[in-house]
């Protein structure tokens, strides 16, 4: 319809992933090193921020229509069911100014990481999180 949409696939089961990417392409293209929890790993194993501008792929099932609409897809990961705990072991700090200092950083990661798109690059963002945490303020951002 001529929009440009952004979508973030958090959720373990991957629906959102697999409605636009067939499990095969998924597995060639993105399981290794191009989806959501390949972020977060870096995070996690590294302290390192990648840029999620380098995750982003463009499933061509979605990308079909001639409206110039367009929709890019950063894939979710069946692995990143125990990537909540993950992070918060990182909420540990040995003062009160580093759990806080610790708090913020944990909670405000996504945010961050959507400042490295280009400013006015999409008309809509959609974030698909996990059904568990459906109407929370997710732990992922």
């Amino acid at each position: 319809m001529g929009e440009r949409c952004f979508a973030i696939d958090l959720d373990p089961q991957a629906s959102l992933t697999f409605s636009f990417i067939s499990v095969d392409e998924w597995r060639k293209k993105y399981e290794a090193s191009k989806t959501i929890k390949s972020w977060y790993d870096a995070f996690i194993d590294k302290d390192a921020d990648l840029n999620l501008a380098n995750l982003i792929g463009q499933p061509v099932r979605a990308n079909v229509s001639n409206s110039g609409g367009r929709l890019d897809l950063i894939c979710s990961h069946l692995a990143l069911i125990n990537v909540d705990l993950e992070l918060a072991t990182r909420l540990i700090g040995h003062t009160e100014r580093d759990l806080r200092n610790n708090y913020l950083r944990v909670h405000s990661r996504l945010r961050q990481g959507l400042k490295s798109l280009k400013d006015g690059e999409y008309d809509y963002v959609l974030i698909d999180c996990p059904s568990a945490i459906a109407g929370e303020c997710p732990p992922l951002l």
